[in-house]
């Protein structure tokens, strides 16, 4: 059986290694991009099982992306688990149109929270 692919999409690179190395040691293959120009060429050459992305990154942002993926019957279906530092200020029923499964606070997320929204959801 093939492993899980996550993509983690977020100019944090020390948050983005740190959540890599506890979603491979739970058996996730993971790609990791800085923004969503990067985001959408990875989807294009190949598509995840889920995507964990943060909001604000330089250039287009985590809503644009989310638009973009939106527009695409395959990506459409493709679930997002958004790792913000902005967590308050967004409302998970704005966001369930995107395919926003779970909103997580990078203030006070661990790891552990990444690969148990991960584990929920794909």
């Amino acid at each position: 059986m093939a492993k899980k692919r996550v993509l983690l999409v977020d100019d944090d690179q020390w948050l983005v290694e740190l959540m890599a190395r506890a979603l491979q040691k739970a058996g996730y293959a993971v790609d990791m991009v800085r923004d969503a120009v990067a985001a959408i060429q990875q989807v294009d050459t190949r598509c995840p099982d889920i995507i964990v992305l943060d909001l604000f990154m330089p250039g287009p942002n985590g809503i644009v992306l989310l638009h973009e993926l939106q527009s695409y019957v395959d990506t459409a279906r493709v679930p997002v688990v958004l790792c913000t530092n902005s967590a308050g200020d967004v409302s998970p029923e704005w966001l369930a149109p995107y395919g926003v499964c779970r909103v997580l606070d990078k203030t006070t997320m661990e790891p552990a929270d990444v690969v148990a929204a991960i584990r929920r959801f794909a």
